[in-house]
């Protein structure tokens, strides 16, 4: 049987807080109950070539299937598992990178509508200046790279094309374009493989990847329409609300930014007594 690894990066010391260490937890049970070897890796970076990490922060999530012979579930160490997680290894295809298209629900509101311009420029940019949209929106196609599976038939394809990515983040930092994350990259070469034909890309329902956010207590804004459109893009994101994230149907609840400190008691109110019946 193919080995299984569920696998995160805590890079820049995360290892160290507090939510990270419940988000272990749940990956420790998951883990035991897959099958799976779970590793948290806390020096991703030490793998990567001297120059690279001069230039680029971002080339951690492609170093890592280096440290995995076989199927990996990768998941941010602000991901919580849900004891109702269905096994990945078991029920996704092993021929595809499967992920959560995030513009298929982020589309929804009007001020990513107002956004997703300044965004687009920037995929542009790293693209040769084409990159997919949503029909009818100039809202670009993604997938967030923080819950991902990578079967063992696409990591090694990955792993083969490793030189050319690091070429490509070489000269996009040459050339100035230093505002990308590893998520772009990761969205770059995901759609170039496939548009290869070297595999495919699927859509995890958005329950893979539920998103949990209190950014909007922070809102800036030099004028108060501003603060006003992204309050209400973040109050009208309905799966970020309480009853998405601590539902029966939430696989992996993703705890981003400022909403990182809610992981702790939600995870020993609601996800650790779960976990416990299974």
């Amino acid at each position: 049987m193919t080995k299984r690894y569920i696998f995160s990066i805590a890079n820049n010391g995360h290892d160290r807080e507090d939510w990270v260490h419940f988000s272990n937890r749940s990956k420790i049970m998951a883990a035991e109950k897959w099958g799976a070897e779970y590793i948290l890796h806390t020096d991703v970076l030490g793998l990567v070539k001297a120059h690279l990490k001069s230039k680029s922060g971002y080339f951690e999530k492609f170093e890592m299937l280096r440290m995995c012979d076989g199927d990996v579930f990768f998941t941010d160490t602000d991901v919580v598992i849900s004891a109702n997680c269905p096994n990945p290894f078991e029920t996704l295809a092993n021929d595809c990178l499967h992920a959560s298209w995030e513009s298929e629900v982020l589309v929804k509101s009007r001020y990513y509508e107002e956004l997703w311009p300044q965004t687009l420029a920037r995929y542009l940019s790293l693209n040769n200046n084409f990159w997919p949209t949503v029909d009818g929106t100039d809202c670009p196609v993604f997938f967030n790279s923080g819950v991902l599976y990578i079967p063992d038939n696409v990591r090694r394809v990955i792993l083969a094309n490793l030189d050319s990515i690091q070429n490509f983040i070489d000269r996009q930092r040459d050339n100035g374009f230093l505002q990308f994350a590893d998520q772009e990259i990761f969205n770059v070469f995901a759609n170039k493989f496939s548009e290869q034909g070297l595999f495919g890309l699927s859509r995890l329902g958005s329950e893979w990847n539920v998103q949990v956010s209190l950014e909007w207590k922070a809102l800036r804004g030099k004028y108060f329409w501003e603060r006003f459109r992204k309050f209400r893009y973040w109050r009208n994101q309905a799966y970020w609300c309480s009853d998405a994230r601590l539902s029966e149907e939430a696989y992996c609840i993703h705890y981003t930014g400022k909403s990182r400190g809610q992981l702790i008691p939600e995870w020993q109110a609601v996800h650790e007594p779960r976990w416990e019946m299974k």
